[in-house]
């Protein structure tokens, strides 16, 4: 396939991904509240059902792993290469910074084998069991909704399993996706200008 064709390609994709249910949630408030009354929990959350997720994600995968040709790591190798404008290729290359920067910060979960709770998050030393949003991420990716690796497809399960945890991890996870589409868009608008470039000297 042509890096033209890569480039389009990605577009393309990016373009379905709006056009599923699941854009009707992006950048919108999402909320998850708890009650507890007679020792029961309730817990009430607002955010895109369970089918919606799994839709976006069919097509969202192909952003994250590292085997697609769309992926953000081959797109980062494919803007090296390219016969563009330094400016775009600086551009680029910052917003891969910017992805990893987030998907390495903390998320407020932590998990291990005797419990399950959220963290406030700062800036002091996390707990060594906090996850990362990037680790969150893979839990539900190759947990459930992609291809199903065992020790994250356990983890996954702890938390769905668990009735206060369930809604409270999802609802961290679709923030991560907004983010991850919020880059992808932008990734869009340059690839546009990479196309522009391309083409001009054809």
């Amino acid at each position: 396939m042509s890096d033209l064709k890569i480039l389009e390609l990605f577009n393309t994709k990016a373009e379905k991904i709006h056009r599923s249910k699941f854009s009707e949630y992006l950048n919108r408030e999402r909320e998850v509240t708890c009650r507890i009354t007679n020792d029961q929990v309730e817990v009430t959350e607002i955010g895109p059902d369970e089918d919606s997720i799994s839709a976006a994600m069919l097509t969202l995968r192909m952003f994250i792993q590292k085997s697609d040709v769309i992926s953000f790591k081959n797109m980062e190798d494919l803007y090296s290469r390219l016969n563009i404008s330094k400016n775009l290729k600086d551009e680029f290359k910052s917003l891969i910074s910017e992805l990893n920067d987030y998907l390495d910060r903390y998320s407020p979960l932590t998990i291990n084998s005797h419990e399950m709770r959220f963290e406030k998050l700062s800036t002091s030393e996390p707990n060594p069991d906090q996850l990362t949003n990037r680790k969150l991420m893979d839990i539900y990716l190759y947990g459930d909704y992609a291809h199903l690796d065992s020790s994250k497809r356990v983890l996954f399960e702890t938390i769905a399993q668990n009735t206060l945890f369930a809604p409270m991890g999802n609802h961290v996870f679709v923030t991560i996706v907004n983010k991850l589409v919020e880059i992808i868009d932008r990734a869009v608008e340059m690839n546009k200008q990479a196309i522009e470039q391309l083409k001009d000297q054809i």
